[in-house]
């Protein structure tokens, strides 16, 4: 049946707006901009319902949403989930500050609960003025900023304000991070960040964990930083532990790690460098292994362009470490491939589902 005018009329008679906005919400996409034409009751109802989750990966899209909020500001409070991912700079067009306009448009989102932004922040001022901002609702966020020496204090300023995020995430790898006071995020399920914010993490039901070590010549004390993450993870609860620029870290990682967090359900350590079945570090991370309780998942993956190992030595490498984990179930060591035990033999499976299977979301 074709809704017309007349007929969404005689639907609004007998359906409160409540009822309606819950039908609106479950149609396509697509055809919310013929609703919009039905009526002002319609219009209203729809216009929230297709600004409520934005996705842009275009400079063009992005400013072009951004054009459209500032030219209607009653449009910012439908937006609850705002994604925008452009990592090549904007050209200036029109705009003498095009940063700045998507700025003041996400400035405006007063009901955002998901914040997604990695684009182009390149001026001290476009990353001072973000940080300094509030969102009320905000429950997961995740943001692209280059490093600078003002960045910590303002960053850790941005997290008290924001005391109800489940799921943070920041690119930041090389920050010398120093709180002024602690940080009580006390729903933080997920949390994407330098190590040397963690210390200064308060929480109790942390689920997941993406850090990033950088060079080891930032002197990162692994001990304490995974002492602190055991004190926010409830006992004996699965863990996944990812862990990013490991190069120089990573025996103290998968050391610590087996001693201080032995319910880790998958772990996950990116090197920068390529590696070898020979390799000193991968006899230790072996012998580590028969510490964890219930590892499902193991990822050794590195950076580089070259294939570490050979398929017939990664097989052998997961039997291995299955032999000695018996609870382990895949294994991953290139980008290549990834393997599974199935019936007690461990048989290769695209790496691209590993993540999907480990539950690694960072």
């Amino acid at each position: 049946m074709v809704l017309t005018h007349r007929r969404s009329r005689a639907i609004s008679r007998y359906l409160p707006d409540e009822v309606i906005n819950e039908i609106i919400q479950n149609v396509p996409r697509s055809d919310l901009l013929t609703l919009c034409q039905l009526s002002k009751l319609f219009h209203g109802l729809a216009v929230s319902a297709l600004y409520r989750v934005i996705k842009l990966d275009t400079f063009t899209s992005i400013k072009s949403f951004c054009r459209a909020v500032l030219s209607n500001p009653r449009l910012a409070a439908s937006v609850r989930s705002f994604t925008a991912r452009c990592y090549q700079r904007f050209g200036l067009g029109r705009d003498t500050d095009p940063i700045a306009l998507v700025l003041r448009a996400v400035k405006l989102f007063f009901r955002l609960e998901h914040l997604v932004i990695a684009i182009a922040l390149f001026k001290e001022e476009h990353r001072r003025a973000f940080l300094q901002w509030s969102f009320p609702c905000l429950v997961n966020c995740s943001m692209t900023l280059t490093t600078s020496g003002a960045t910590a204090p303002l960053l850790s300023s941005f997290l008290l304000r924001h005391p109800a995020l489940a799921s943070f995430s920041s690119s930041l790898s090389n920050l010398k991070f120093d709180a002024p006071l602690p940080i009580p995020l006390s729903n933080l399920r997920g949390l994407h960040a330098p190590v040397t914010l963690v210390p200064w993490i308060m929480t109790r039901d942390l689920r997941e964990v993406k850090l990033s070590w950088g060079s080891k010549s930032l002197g990162h004390d692994v001990e304490k930083t995974i002492l602190a993450l055991k004190s926010m993870i409830p006992a004996e609860t699965p863990f996944i532990c990812s862990n990013d620029y490991c190069e120089d870290y990573f025996t103290a990682v998968v050391d610590s790690v087996s001693r201080h967090l032995p319910h880790t359900r998958t772990l996950d350590i990116r090197r920068n460098g390529p590696m070898h079945p020979g390799d000193a570090r991968i006899a230790y991370a072996r012998e580590c292994l028969a510490r964890f309780a219930y590892l499902v998942f193991l990822s050794i993956h590195t950076t580089s362009n070259h294939a570490s190992f050979t398929m017939a030595e990664a097989r052998t490498m997961a039997e291995h470490f299955g032999d000695v984990c018996p609870s382990l179930e895949a294994c991953r060591f290139s980008a290549d491939a990834a393997w599974r035990r199935v019936n007690g033999t461990w048989e290769k499976f695209p790496s691209r589902d590993f993540a999907m299977l480990a539950g690694i979301t960072f």
